[in-house]
């Protein structure tokens, strides 16, 4: 069958439908055709239900075929919605679409040159702590895959991208006063002028009550008594050989302290992040998906609580005291006993530091955000019946 130019060509999809329709009946005839001399009654009964249930999702498929024609893909970004701009510089049309990409979006590179001793060296870092099974398969599988890689796409000398990230980037470099960084929510790109940052930046950080310079980096020093401790649960059977394996660190890099900003409230505060851990829910549609399949026990509501500087605000004293108090409802959920285990957690909560701009910070209240440890002892502290922490906790949402 052939169309001519003037007439509507089906799409793929829909000739490969119709195929199908065709193939199925073609089976159907085939088959009847073979038992003539067999009792068709429970047989024809089967070939009902299943032409009635090809019907249906013939029909439903089709519907949707014709939904996705009806559908094309914009034209142009809207910028309105994923990029919000603080700073005194008025944004070009064409820096403003590339802004609102975020930082997700994969800049259309080709004949990219890879940076392979960058990427062995980050390899065999995360390998440290692996077996000798798992090293061997991992470096091989590396092996192949850059292997691969450079048959495919031999090295080049340049690359390309396209005119409006090229335009992007010489825009910020001509003007180095501003920064692009994320809103705390929304997945939105932030444009901010670079003094109202820095000024923000040095208002937290030189919260007396919450953080101190400390003169060096203690990373080397906790990581020795991190790995001694673990060593110690190892000689009284706490863990085995390989769980000791796998938690102890060498060569750790420091973490990090990086900014995000919180444009749904007055003057855009900035909200701190200790990048130690990949531990948090993403936005609402992540939260969402995590606990969509968790029953709520009768006679309890899950509720949303905002808290202004939660874990900032949590004394480590009281979360050590918490523990120690209800050591009878945890013991069972570990086979750590109690004193390694309040030891453990109060090398945890006081190990709160950080690097930024080649100098070292010590949280000396509160927890880190951004630290593991963090959400587990704000909870503990939340559903206890604390003095006082009543009017802390604000009822902002009830999730059916």
């Amino acid at each position: 069958m052939s169309w001519s130019d003037d007439e509507c060509r089906p799409s793929y999809a829909a000739v490969a439908l119709s195929q199908l329709c065709i193939n199925t009946t073609i089976v159907t005839n085939t088959t009847q055709h073979h038992f003539t001399n067999l009792d068709y009654k429970n047989f024809n009964l089967d070939i009902e239900k299943a032409d009635r249930l090809f019907n249906a999702i013939k029909t439903d498929n089709v519907k949707k075929l014709n939904k996705l024609k009806s559908v094309q893909a914009p034209k142009e970004i809207h910028t309105n919605n994923w990029l919000v701009n603080f700073s005194k510089t008025e944004l070009p049309s064409e820096i403003k679409d590339t802004l609102s990409l975020g930082p997700n979006h994969g800049l259309p590179y080709k004949n990219v040159n890879l940076p392979i001793d960058d990427i062995l060296s980050s390899v065999e870092l995360a390998l440290i702590t692996k077996d000798g099974i798992t090293i061997d398969k991992v470096r091989s599988n590396i092996s192949q895959l850059i292997g691969n890689r450079l048959v495919k796409h031999p090295p080049k000398s340049h690359c390309q991208i396209t005119s409006k990230v090229k335009q992007t980037i010489e825009f910020l470099k001509q003007n180095n006063h501003l920064v692009v960084t994320d809103a705390d929510k929304g997945n939105i790109s932030v444009v901010m002028d670079k003094t109202d940052v820095e000024q923000k930046y040095q208002d937290i950080l030189n919260d007396s009550s919450t953080y101190t310079l400390i003169s060096r980096d203690p990373t080397i020093e906790i990581q020795k008594q991190v790995n001694d401790m673990i060593s110690l649960w190892q000689q009284k059977k706490f863990i085995d050989s390989n769980s000791a394996k796998n938690l102890k660190t060498h060569k750790s890099p420091p973490p990090k302290i990086y900014f995000l900003s919180k444009i749904h409230k007055n003057n855009v505060p900035l909200r701190p992040i200790v990048c130690t851990s990949n531990y948090h829910i993403q936005d609402t549609r992540s939260f969402v998906n995590k606990i969509r399949n968790t029953q709520t026990p009768p006679e309890h509501l899950l509720v949303s609580l905002d808290v202004k500087s939660l874990f900032t605000n949590i004394s480590t004293k009281l979360a050590i005291s918490l523990i120690s108090r209800n050591w009878p409802n945890l013991k069972s959920h570990t086979n750590i006993n109690k004193k390694e285990f309040l030891a453990a957690t109060k090398l945890c909560l006081d190990s709160c530091y950080f690097a930024y701009e080649d100098k070292f910070y010590q949280q000396i209240f509160g927890v880190a955000m951004g630290s593991p440890i963090s959400p587990v002892v704000a909870n503990l502290i939340g559903i206890t019946n604390q003095p006082g922490l009543g009017d802390t906790f604000i009822l902002i949402q009830f999730i059916p």
